[in-house]
């Protein structure tokens, strides 16, 4: 598995400051391209950042309303310690997660997020 420069590892990551931080998801370009085997990678990357906002929002009191009035630095500063520092150290980014969230990729987190998420927006019961 890589450790650095594309594939999993990379989306991950990216996917995590994008569940995490409301910003929009990835360009989705790799169809066209042929690279069909990409577009599930955003979705583990989707399920290990809802897992790691979960873990912070565990440790960081308020860390919502803190996002929502523009304050990061206390998100920054525990990516920082769980993940940052950890960097590529660990075998791979499911060791990292587990390092960093106490536990293996949790899909039911994922699942509660977007069924939290879409009954809101679409006023479901």
């Amino acid at each position: 598995m890589e450790k650095r420069g594309g594939g999993r590892e990379h989306v991950w990551g990216v996917c995590t400051m994008h569940v995490c931080c409301g910003t929009h998801a990835p360009s989705l370009s790799h169809p066209p391209q042929g690279a069909f085997g990409y577009f599930p990678t955003y979705t583990l990357g989707a399920m290990a950042a809802v897992q790691i906002f979960d873990a912070a929002s565990k440790d960081i009191p308020n860390l919502t309303d803190d996002i929502a009035a523009g304050k990061f630095t206390p998100l920054r500063e525990w990516l920082n310690k769980k993940v940052h520092a950890l960097g590529s150290l660990p075998a791979s980014g499911d060791a990292l997660l587990e390092l960093a969230t106490g536990a293996p990729l949790q899909p039911e987190l994922y699942v509660q997020h977007l069924t939290s998420k879409y009954k809101h927006i679409y006023k479901l019961e």
